[in-house]
C-alpha cells in the first residue's frame, strides 16, 4: 500500500533511520561490552601481560574499541548535523588514520611471532620478550602513520590558514580539496 502525503512518508524515513541508529548503538555497545570484558581478562593474569602475543592482541583490541568509540561519536554528531571546527577534525581524523591501519599491522606482527615460535623455537624467548613488545607497538603505530602523514602533507599544503577555523560537519571529504586529491587518499588506502 502507497501513501501520497509526502509528511507521512517522510516520518517514516525519520522513524527507519532513527530504527537503524538504534540498533548501530546497542550493536557498538555489545562490542564494546565485548571487548572491555577481554581486555579485563588481559589483565587478570600475568601470562597474558608478560606474553608477546596477548600484548599485540590486547593492543588491536584497544584500538579496536578506539575506532569503534570514536566513529560512533563522528556518527551521531553527523546524523544530528552537529558541526565543529576543521582544527578538531583533522585531529579526529589522524587518531581514525592511524587506527586504521593498527589493527591489520598488529595482525601482521602476532604472525610474525608465531613464525618464530614455530620455526625459530630455539630463540623465540630471546626475540619475543615484553621488552620487545614496546618496540614492536612503536613500529606498528609507525608503519601505521605513514598514509595519514601523506593525506595531512598535501591536506596542509593545499587548505588556507582561515579553513582550519570553520565549522563544519567532520568528514573525510572536507580534506578533498582537488580531485588528485581524492585518487591519493584512495590508492594509500
Amino acid at each position: 500500500m502507497a501513501l501520497n502525503n509526502s509528511v507521512i512518508g517522510g516520518q517514516l524515513a525519520i522513524n527507519n533511520i532513527n530504527n537503524q541508529v538504534i540498533i548501530v548503538q546497542l550493536l557498538i555497545l555489545m562490542f564494546l561490552c565485548i571487548n572491555l570484558l577481554l581486555i579485563t581478562t588481559f589483565f587478570m593474569k600475568d601470562i597474558f601481560y608478560t606474553t608477546m602475543r596477548y600484548i599485540l592482541f590486547a593492543i588491536a583490541l584497544l584500538s579496536d574499541s578506539l575506532f569503534l568509540l570514536i566513529t560512533n561519536v563522528l556518527l551521531i554528531l553527523s546524523y544530528f548535523s552537529f558541526t565543529i571546527q576543521v582544527w578538531l577534525c583533522v585531529i579526529i581524523y589522524i587518531v581514525l588514520s592511524v587506527y586504521t591501519f593498527v589493527t591489520p599491522v598488529t595482525l601482521t606482527a602476532m604472525t610474525l611471532e608465531r613464525y618464530v615460535a614455530i620455526c625459530v623455537p630455539l630463540r623465540h624467548a630471546e626475540l619475543c620478550r615484553t621488552q620487545r613488545a614496546l618496540h614492536f607497538i612503536l613500529i606498528i603505530h609507525g608503519l601505521s602513520s605513514v598514509p595519514c602523514i601523506v593525506i595531512l602533507s598535501i591536506f596542509f599544503a593545499s587548505a588556507i590558514t582561515s579553513f582550519y577555523t570553520q565549522s563544519r560537519i567532520c568528514a573525510v571529504e572536507m580534506f578533498i580539496f582537488h580531485r588528485w586529491q581524492s585518487h591519493m587518499r584512495t590508492a594509500s588506502i
